[in-house]
């Protein structure tokens, strides 16, 4: 019974660990569906301050969309493709405006390849500042206009918040509040075919444009859209974004401005790093990007093995005698040398094996005895085929006696010859 009982136990807390992980991931992927978690203008959001319908539309409609998650100082993008830079910000986080020059070289050098750049910013509306760090004035500040001592730093007068941007040749201008009326469209972009109005929910215009950008459209702020030609590309860059966003799409869909947009380009690139989604190359990717991962694959599964033969040998552990003083006698050499012959030597062989090995290794010093040789043939021919054993110890104590020196020839007569074959 206790056995049974801490089986269904376990089985029980097994069972709540797989379903508390199920819901966990089912929280999860609706956060995801949500998708509120991404950032604003993202296309992969897909609430109304999103950008995923335009990006899914686009795809639809035959383009080749693409994401971009490498830092843009590692890409070299196809100079036949547009790229979007969709919800930027400016003054708040890393921007446009502070691009670093090797970045700001390599989007350069797409554009004059003909590559067109896309840059949306997200809606500019001023808050005041109510914390009371705000309304004190510091002792560096006391010496400034009474009416500069309003604001704090950040947000100073509109006609003096300038954010120059050499890369660009603009700079940024921002007013108290959204123009109430929307952006209208210029002479250039009526041209173009473009839409006459757009919804305008920015502070945020450009000033100090350069001659080689043509503004587009404006409000009462001023221009909030401006194109130039670069080389054999062009730039577009828009302090608006509400029209590419997924509420625009539903509410206030402009497919000529967003299909101008594309310059007729196939492929599209819609970069997000400038979001903080960066996705650095890992060891992982690497290695599948240079097909390493089945010999790694290989050595994982080496070091599994030798970590398991280390751990538990194939071979069983030697286990010792309980009794170390206990041990089993064995035979001496002569006794080793005696098997090692019978197993070997047929006994019926016995007798002709031993004068063939002496005639082969006889030393130089027994050439005297070469006149016993005949003697010792005539008892090997003597010899019967199925003669016993006391026989043919008999031949071989006469052979050894035909052999030895002549001094030694009365000690081999005494049977010395005869107790070592017998042993």
């Amino acid at each position: 019974m206790k056995i049974r009982a801490r089986i269904i136990s376990t089985v029980a807390g097994v069972g709540a660990v797989v379903l508390l992980a199920m819901a966990l991931a089912r929280l999860f992927l609706l956060r995801f569906d949500r998708g509120d978690i991404w950032p604003p203008y993202s296309t992969l959001r897909t609430d109304p301050l999103g950008c995923k319908v335009l990006y899914e539309s686009l795809a639809k409609c035959g383009f080749q969309v693409s994401r971009n998650n490498a830092p843009l100082h590692k890409i070299n993008p196809n100079p036949d493709a547009a790229m979007f830079f969709l919800g930027d910000t400016v003054g708040l986080h890393p921007n446009l405006d502070r691009l670093p020059a090797e970045t700001a070289a390599r989007l350069t050098a797409f554009v004059r390849r003909g590559g067109r750049l896309v840059v949306t910013l997200q809606p500019w509306v001023r808050q005041p500042d109510m914390s009371p760090a705000a309304s004190s004035s510091s002792e560096e500040q006391r010496g400034l206009d009474e009416s500069e001592s309003d604001h704090n730093d950040f947000h100073m007068k509109p006609a003096s918040y300038l954010l120059t941007t050499n890369w660009l040749g603009i700079a940024f201008v921002t007013a108290e509040s959204p123009s109430a009326a929307p952006a209208r469209a210029l002479p250039a972009a009526i041209s173009l075919g473009l839409p006459r109005t757009l919804t305008s929910n920015t502070a945020l215009a450009f000033t100090n444009i350069a001659p080689d950008w043509t503004p587009l459209y404006s409000d009462a702020n001023g221009p909030v859209m401006i194109e130039r030609r670069l080389g054999q590309g062009s730039i577009v860059f828009s302090t608006l974004s509400f029209f590419v966003s997924n509420e625009a799409m539903r509410t206030e869909r402009q497919p000529q401005l967003l299909l101008w947009l594309t310059g007729g380009k196939p492929e599209l690139i819609f970069d997000e790093t400038h979001h903080g989604l960066i996705h650095e190359d890992s060891f992982g990717t690497i290695a599948r990007k240079h097909g390493l991962h089945r010999p790694l694959l290989v050595l994982m599964v080496v070091g599994i093995l030798l970590l398991w033969k280390n751990t538990l040998p194939l071979a069983p552990v030697f286990q010792p005698d309980e009794q170390p003083g206990a041990f089993e006698s064995g035979k001496d050499s002569i006794s080793g040398l005696a098997s090692l012959l019978r197993r070997s030597v047929p006994s019926a062989s016995i007798i002709e094996t031993c004068w063939r090995r002496w005639q082969s290794s006889k030393p130089l010093s027994f050439r005297c005895l070469d006149r016993n040789i005949s003697d010792m043939s005539s008892v090997i021919s003597a010899m019967r085929p199925n003669q016993s054993e006391q026989e043919t110890v008999r031949i071989y104590n006469e052979l050894a006696r035909l052999a030895a020196p002549h001094g030694a020839r009365d000690s081999a007569r005494g049977g010395k010859h005869k107790w070592i074959l017998h042993s």
